[in-house]
């Protein structure tokens, strides 16, 4: 029986003997490979032999891979294994063979395939742990032709996954042995991922080795500031911080014990009786003055080193300390840059309701100044908060205050942030020609107002919409503008999400290779960051690329990974982005039955949000599945919602062209006049 090893380097045996001259030539070790990935369907050979000789002239490509397919014969030793037509090769799938990546896709297939995270039994266990030790490493290490990149890719994507759900399954069996081998496993295949590191220090932790547990926060410290240059994620520091593996910097120790010590003094003085001598009186209000600097400071420097709950708590304090001081100009400037600070980090860890008790204080505030651009500032974070809870036209009126406010006292940089917030509203609820109206007028006041910091987010916003809009070319010119804008001190975030639109565009434009070298990229910095609701934007985009390129089964493995973990967080516009993912991938596949299900899945979700795009997709998707299934009715009652829905827009969107190919195909299967989308 042949035997292929094709995880590492590649090896193949017949009958556990190795087949050396074999093994000794990578372009045939390359080829057998081709052939046996592709073995459910005979293959063009002059396809083949396109694919190994892009560079030789058809008819030599064909001669020079004729003699090296009956040099692969000869070496395999028998016929069987090679199906050759005159125009056609195929590796015959029923001859006998064992192949590590059938076995490793068989193993993991349940896992793979599942919408779920459910618990696994003993043998479920047992089958991933098979499939990880088949890994022996990536899909033919050394051989580097442009077909193995795909296979390449998903098969790590699949690994990774398998180890992932290896360290659940025994952190919940409380096997943190177990755990901690798989998590050292997922560090080592992939060292800049944070979810790892995090597994790997906490179970450390659990387990009772906190020395091991410092130092793997601190390795992981280290190789983030020294190849990234960036500090760790506040997700992590915070976990470092739980189990006490951060020795606190000198200036924290001692603010923090300067604090307990103004603390106990002013426990001393309290409560202050009306009778209280003024002496006393005074002492207690300058230790609350002391104790408002002193909590200050602390909160800004935790603020800054991404620990937000903790600077929350002590700038909390500093407002409570500053509520027992006397009113004053002082104390007012005081309270202003206290709650700005909470503001930010609300948003931060989208604890709105926080949010919303702090910006009443702050308007409550405002209104105390004689400084318009307080007002306006107050009604701009308002604005954006309303636009994070989807209440747009409130958002909208407040963005218009600060915007009016801004512009009658010639507020530059304020009224630019006014635009952008009613860009954004705007762009979420569907208007896209009062969004472009606006993300352009912001561009224009940054322009002429010498804010170029801001300029590279402008132009993204720009392009974004006129992407939507289905104006390609124009949005390509924006997003290279703003990548050439972009400056050292650009946050890094903005620079990632550039590029991934840039290969999103890519996509719709069919450069397939400029789109997956952009979209893998910015997918992997997301990783890094911890930044998980847009690592799965990034996913989605890049899942329907792999669409698009034909790639079904590797589109909807990932889309299905990432809609797994769009719901873990609750993030409603990626669980739509990949629900219409994996209902096209259906589609592609000719599954009606799936294709309705997930197209119903994401109709439910866009009528909840007001998501008015997503219901056109939704309505597009279950008119090819009711045309797949034969529905006639259905069908045609689906295209023509979806048709009606961009004709009450009446605005351009880039999904009217695949809206009137559907239009068509139900046209063609189910002969009846249909409306056209205009």
């Amino acid at each position: 029986m042949l035997q292929m090893y094709f995880f590492a380097a590649p090896l193949v045996k017949f009958n556990g003997q190795p087949l050396q001259q074999l093994n000794r030539s990578p372009l045939l070790l390359s080829l057998v490979a081709y052939l046996v990935m592709q073995r459910e369907r005979p293959l063009a050979r002059s396809l083949v032999a396109a694919a190994f000789w892009p560079d030789t002239p058809e008819a030599q490509a064909r001669r020079t891979l004729n003699s090296h397919l009956y040099r692969l014969r000869t070496l395999l030793g028998s016929d069987n294994y090679l199906w050759g037509e005159r125009e056609t090769i195929q590796f015959n799938p029923h001859a006998p063979f064992w192949l590590d990546v059938l076995e490793f896709e068989s193993l993991t297939a349940q896992m793979a395939h599942s919408n779920t995270t459910p618990a696994l039994d003993t043998a479920a266990t047992q089958a991933l742990e098979t499939a990880a030790a088949l890994y022996r490493g990536d899909f033919l290490e050394g051989i580097y032709e442009d077909w193995t990149l795909p296979h390449r890719e998903r098969l790590r994507e699949r690994y990774l996954l398998t180890l992932n759900r290896l360290v659940e399954a025994y952190q919940t069996q409380r096997d943190f042995d177990a755990a901690i081998r798989a998590a050292q496993q997922w560090v080592h295949a992939d060292s800049f991922c944070e979810a790892a590191h995090y597994q790997l220090i906490q179970l450390y932790a659990l387990a009772g080795r906190l020395n091991q547990a410092r130092a793997q926060f601190e390795a992981y410290q280290t190789l983030w500031r020294d190849e990234l240059q960036l500090e760790p994620s506040a997700h992590l520091r915070a976990l470092a911080e739980q189990f006490q593996l951060i020795t606190p910097p000198a200036f924290i120790q001692n603010a923090t014990a300067r604090l307990t010590q103004l603390e106990t003094a002013l426990a001393a003085h309290s409560p202050l009786p009306q009778s209280a001598p003024a002496a006393r009186t005074q002492r207690a209000v300058e230790l609350n003055l002391q104790i408002v600097q002193q909590t200050k400071e602390l909160g800004l420097e935790l603020k800054k080193r991404g620990t937000p709950g903790k600077a929350a708590r002590y700038l909390k304090r500093a407002l409570d300390a500053l509520n027992m001081l006397p009113d004053s100009p002082w104390r007012r400037e005081q309270e202003w840059a206290i709650r700005v600070a909470c503001d930010e980090l609300y948003d931060w860890d989208a604890d709105w309701n926080a949010a919303l008790e702090n910006l009443a204080a702050m308007q409550s505030l405002a209104n105390k100044f004689d400084a318009p651009e307080r007002q306006a500032e107050a009604r701009a974070r308002l604005a954006w908060v309303k636009i994070c809870q989807s209440h747009h036209r409130e958002a909208i009126a407040l963005a218009e205050q600060a915007l009016r406010i801004s512009a009658q006292n010639q507020d530059g940089p304020r009224a630019s942030w006014a635009r952008r917030l009613l860009g954004v509203a705007y762009d979420q609820l569907g208007d896209f020609h009062l969004a472009l109206k606006h993300y352009r007028a912001a561009l224009a006041i940054d322009e002429s107002s010498g804010s170029p910091e801001h300029l590279p987010t402008d132009l993204n916003n720009v392009a974004c919409v006129l992407e939507t809009m289905s104006d390609y070319d124009a949005a390509q010119r924006e997003f290279e503008r703003a990548q050439n804008l972009t400056l050292p001190e650009t946050p890094l975030r903005i620079k990632i999400t550039l590029q991934a639109n840039l290969g999103n565009l890519w996509t719709k434009l069919g450069q397939f290779d400029a789109a997956a070298r952009d979209l893998n990229q910015a997918l992997a910095w997301f990783k890094r960051l911890g930044e998980r609701e847009r690592e799965c934007w990034v996913g989605a985009c890049l899942a329907r690329l792999y669409q698009r390129r034909g790639e079904l089964a590797r589109a909807l493995f990932l889309a299905q990974r990432y809609y797994s973990i769009a719901r873990q967080i609750s993030s409603a516009q990626r669980m739509a982005e990949l629900a219409a993912v994996i209902a096209a991938v259906y589609i592609g596949q000719q599954d009606g039955f799936r294709a309705r299900e997930w197209a119903e899945q994401l109709y439910a979700i866009a009528e909840t949000q007001n998501y008015w795009r997503y219901r056109v997709r939704a309505a597009m998707y279950l008119a090819e599945a009711h045309r797949l299934l034969h529905q006639s009715d259905n069908a045609i009652q689906w295209a023509d919602r979806a048709a009606k829905i961009v004709r009450e827009r009446a605005q351009p969107l880039e999904e009217a062209a695949e809206l009137g190919a559907i239009i068509a195909r139900c046209a063609n299967a189910f002969p009846r006049p249909l409306p056209q989308p205009q």
